[in-house]
């Protein structure tokens, strides 16, 4: 949530922010990734905003806190134990097995 005392500044200014120009050699955000972060989010993580008068505003720490929302949603996190993944050809061969094995009891 981001709280009163946090300066605030338009999407479009956002878009410039020093926060996410540092990587990109001076060049801003595109609009569209910025509202997609507002919108939909990453991995989970949703840049916070706030409506004032019908603009959208969000702050420097908002986007501080959805850059490590995002970071960690992306770190590798081990599988449970026990717990394997069928590839595809994996997955079919254990179907056909299956129909055959059903097949004679006429399920």
């Amino acid at each position: 949530m981001i709280a009163s005392n946090e300066t605030l500044m338009t999407l479009e200014q956002a878009c410039h922010s020093p926060l996410l120009t540092s990587g990109r050699r001076g060049k801003g955000v595109p609009y569209s990734t910025i509202y997609r972060w507002v919108s939909r989010g990453v991995k989970g993580a949703v840049l916070e905003t706030v409506v004032i008068g019908g603009i959208r505003f969000v702050s420097n720490d908002s986007i501080t806190r959805f850059i490590q929302e995002a970071t960690d949603a992306r770190r590798y996190r081990p599988r449970a134990q026990g717990f394997t993944l069928r590839t595809p050809t994996k997955r079919r061969r254990d179907s056909e097995a299956a129909i055959k094995r059903l097949k004679p009891k006429g399920i």
